[in-house]
């Protein structure tokens, strides 16, 4: 028991000895993009229409996938000129800590490499702030104060219609 106790205290002294001076250090963090591990299908953006973007979105079990579907309809509506030049369907900035799929910034917002990517990395972000552990309604207040600005729900709700209206047509 004695030589137990002896052994941790030494392991103790010595790991706290080896870790004198190193409190100046800084600690570096690279950002790297996820290497894609899933297998996207690229379809051009030019096609992309209403009933592929909610097959899409439920496919890949996009969590809250209504609030998915406004979103992109309140942000590009799949022809805004952001989307056009950055697949960026959200309206999303490149995230500074994150995981995300985006390849970097370009006239200050996310840009991907497809529309897929796009929606894949708001699926990241939706898991990083933990809105998949969220109720809907909680989901869109955290919107409300984080993603856009307070009302912004309400505004979104107005597609959540269309977007069952859709998926009933997709008998998926």
């Amino acid at each position: 028991m004695k030589v137990t106790v002896m052994f941790v205290f030494i392991a103790v002294c010595v790991s706290s000895l080896l870790s004198l001076g190193e409190s100046d250090k800084k600690i570096v963090v690279k950002k790297l993009p996820i290497k894609d591990t899933t297998e996207v299908i690229t379809v051009d953006s030019s096609k992309l229409d209403r009933e592929l973007l909610v097959s899409y979105i439920l496919g890949k079990n996009i969590p809250h996938p209504e609030v998915a579907y406004a979103i992109v309809r309140a942000e590009s509506n799949m022809f805004s000129k952001l989307f056009k030049s950055n697949n960026n369907l959200f309206g999303m900035s490149h995230p500074g800590v994150r995981p995300t799929k985006s390849l970097g910034s370009k006239f200050g917002f996310a840009y991907f490499e497809s529309w897929q990517h796009s929606i894949l990395d708001y699926k990241l972000y939706v898991e990083f702030v933990k809105g998949h552990k969220l109720d809907k309604n909680s989901y869109l207040k955290h919107l409300d104060f984080n993603y856009a600005h307070i009302g912004y729900s309400k505004h979104l709700s107005s597609y959540f219609n269309e977007f069952e209206i859709i998926k009933d047509s997709l008998k998926l």
